[in-house]
């Protein structure tokens, strides 16, 4: 699949250079968004760490892909594009001599609850920034980031509540059948 698509560029790209079509034509690339055009994009880092830190070997795996989703709200007669970017999935799995850990937005909460981060993780998916981006890709305004970091943070702590609760209705549970058993 990927050999298919590197020969189909380099047809494309052959056929552009031996085409007899005379003067080269100026090409004017830019974004031509309009309103309720939607975009999605995922992105994907993946990092190999070697150290050597007081002469142990330390080896770090780590990946993780986001997916943002892009609404395009309005354009104005500029061509300043007015997005709404929302967080959709996020997966990530780290591995290292420590140990490892997992995280995947699309499976059940609750799936990774030894990730320290699963909280914070689990809070954003579905929040949005609004951002201004013009014709030539430039990002010229970003907001709501505050916005979004309350959001994230009124969820996270709601999740720590029920938390809390759970782990202490469970624990008055333990306590009655003890009491009984005696």
């Amino acid at each position: 699949m990927k050999v298919e698509k590197i020969a189909s560029v380099f047809v494309l790209l052959i056929a552009i250079l031996v085409s007899d079509s005379g003067a080269a034509q100026k090409l004017d690339l830019k974004l031509r968004l309009k309103p309720g055009q939607k975009y999605g994009i995922l992105i994907t880092t993946e990092d190999e760490v070697a150290q050597t830190i007081m002469g142990r070997q330390q080896d770090i795996s780590h990946t993780k892909a986001m997916g943002l989703e892009f609404d395009v709200e309005q354009v104005d007669a500029n061509g300043i594009a007015t997005i709404k970017v929302t967080y959709r999935t996020l997966k990530e799995k780290t591995s290292s001599w420590a140990g490892g850990m997992e995280y995947d937005s699309t499976k059940p909460a609750g799936t990774f609850a030894d990730n320290p981060l699963a909280l914070t993780y689990a809070a954003m998916m579905g929040q949005s920034f609004g951002m201004k981006v013009s014709p030539r890709g430039t990002i010229v305004e970003v907001n709501g980031i505050e916005q979004l970091f309350e959001e994230i943070a009124e969820k996270i702590v709601a999740a720590e509540d029920d938390l809390i609760k759970t782990k202490g209705s469970k624990k008055t549970e333990r306590c009655k059948e003890s009491d009984t058993a005696e």
